[in-house]
């Protein structure tokens, strides 16, 4: 038997079983999808930083590895509260629509950024595909 529960003022009432079944499930794929990329991560760590350090050894490689997972997880942590204290006050959407505008900015920065700055990819090329 769902009792019915309001929601809000303006959210029409949901049966109490309802409800908290559909928070679990957004709860759970929001945590499976923002999980997915640190466990994509961790499959591709050795490869990529290695890369990106330009070293074969190791040991460096898996500490620095180490050390951006570690501080991803305390930005994943103190980004959730705030972001949870943002969205009390002022109401998930905002939240959520001022995340996807901060994401696109940092992804053209990082697209544009580097042809701006005349950096060469390591295959002599202007980056991300634009020749000279």
């Amino acid at each position: 038997m769902d009792q019915h529960v309001t929601v809000g003022p303006f959210i029409p009432t949901v049966g109490a079983g309802a409800y908290r079944r559909r928070a679990f499930w957004s709860a759970f794929l929001g945590y499976m999808f923002d999980c997915m990329d640190l466990n994509i991560f961790t499959l591709i760590l050795v490869p990529s930083m290695s890369e990106l350090m330009q070293t074969t050894d190791q040991g460096l490689v898996l500490q620095a590895g180490s050390f951006v997972i570690a501080i991803k997880l305390i930005c994943w942590g103190i980004g959730g509260v705030l972001s949870g204290v943002v969205a009390d006050r002022f109401g998930r959407a905002p939240v959520l629509v001022s995340t996807i505008v901060d994401l696109r900015s940092v992804y053209w920065s990082l697209r544009i950024g580097p042809n701006l700055a005349g950096a060469r990819c390591p295959t002599g090329t202007r980056c991300f595909g634009n020749r000279r």
